[in-house]
């Protein structure tokens, strides 16, 4: 089964959390595919910006509810509002710099091994 170009395959892509047949196929519709390229540089673009504000909430608007992010990035949002999700975040760089961050943090956590104990000056602390 082929892999769709979303906005969340790319960025599971970006944070190697793809299979490697899946991220070459990615690979290969980036290189192919002028928006998704555009998408790839707004992407990097917007996580390079330290001051870019975070992002308001918008009362009333599913697509601008924290909760609706948090689904989108742990993959249980449903199949319909998803799409449209991914359109809200390609349409603002500001949602989309969010996003992208979040699921980078989220990536890093799953992928990474944990770091080394706390210190024990810091254990002694806690006690």
């Amino acid at each position: 089964m082929a892999m769709r170009l979303t906005l969340r395959a790319l960025l599971n892509w970006i944070n190697d959390m793809l299979l490697p047949n899946d991220a070459e196929q990615i690979a290969r519709e980036v290189k192919e595919s002028k928006v998704a390229t555009t998408l790839l540089n707004n992407i990097n673009e917007v996580m390079q910006f330290p001051q870019l504000p975070a992002p308001m909430v918008l009362d009333g608007t599913p697509l601008g509810n924290a909760n609706t992010a948090a689904e989108y990035l742990d993959n249980v949002l449903d199949a319909q509002t998803t799409p449209e999700f991914e359109k809200f975040c390609i349409g603002s760089a500001i949602v989309l710099g969010e996003v992208a961050a979040c699921h980078k943090i989220l990536a890093q956590v799953l992928t990474e091994e944990p770091t080394s104990e706390a210190p024990l000056e810091l254990k002694e602390k806690i006690k």
